[in-house]
């Protein structure tokens, strides 16, 4: 439950206290009161990004604050962060400097904004006019899941997300091992139809060396046929001229 809420030198906002109180509490006003501010206000310190433009001209900075009642669940949060809590509330602020640098307490220990998010979202919940709309968005919906989670959940996820990640390995060692089993059966069945060719060759022992006989002859063959088809060529041009010859004595 928020308590009280203070805000100084924040957009038009000089300085200003609100107390809230058990039960249903509704502020009103005009448009341009500051209605939008206060939700600004209350969004930056649950951790909610923000920029310098928000400080008060002529300011240094801004200074948030809220006051929250504590709760168990909380406090199970702020041990398991080592954060100190004496009493039945819980500060949170938020200091946003001129030169756009920020940062955030929680019971006056500096904290990251993420863990300001994770302790925030049991106290606040912050639906604007068109929140509902991300219930249509299919992205949104583990974020929304998770704004539920605890301690105990959230170490279930960690061990979770371990596990699927051996399996995701486990899974691609098996798919690599399958897919060179496969390699091996189509290796296998190339070698089979290779050994049956050469059976259905049906060769002998020392075939071999009878068939480079019969090449060296062919290589030998055909050198004889190329010097036989050269003489005889040669021959005809003899056969030629002797028959010029003749020819020209008769004339």
């Amino acid at each position: 439950m928020l308590l009280q809420i203070e805000i100084k030198d924040f957009a038009i906002i000089e300085h200003s206290i609100i107390n809230f109180k058990n039960g249903f509490n509704v502020i009103t006003g005009e448009t341009g009161a500051g209605k939008s501010i206060l939700l600004s206000a209350l969004s930056s310190i649950i951790g909610e990004r923000t920029s310098k433009s928000v400080v008060r001209k002529g300011k240094e900075k801004a200074e948030l604050k809220a006051v929250f009642l504590k709760t168990e669940k909380l406090s199970k949060q702020l041990e398991a962060k080592n954060i100190t809590s004496t009493d039945d509330v819980v500060i949170v602020e938020r200091i946003i400097s001129a030169s756009g640098k920020s940062y955030a307490m929680v019971n006056g220990s500096i904290q990251p904004a993420q863990s300001i998010k994770e302790i925030c979202q049991e106290l606040v919940e912050i639906c604007g006019q068109k929140a509902h709309l991300e219930l249509l968005q299919e992205d949104k919906y583990l974020h929304l899941l998770d704004n539920y989670m605890d301690k105990e959940d959230i170490e279930l996820l960690a061990s979770y997300k371990e596990e699927y990640s051996k399996y995701k390995q486990v899974s691609k060692t098996i798919d690599e091992l399958l897919s060179k089993e496969r390699e091996q059966e189509q290796l296998l069945d190339l070698y089979r139809f290779q050994q049956k060719e050469i059976e259905d060759m049906k060769l002998v022992v020392g075939e071999d060396k009878q068939l480079e006989e019969e090449q060296r002859f062919l290589d030998s063959f055909e050198q004889i046929s190329t010097s036989l088809n050269q003489t005889i060529n040669s021959l005809n041009i003899v056969n030629d001229i002797y028959q010029a010859g003749k020819f020209t004595k008769r004339c």
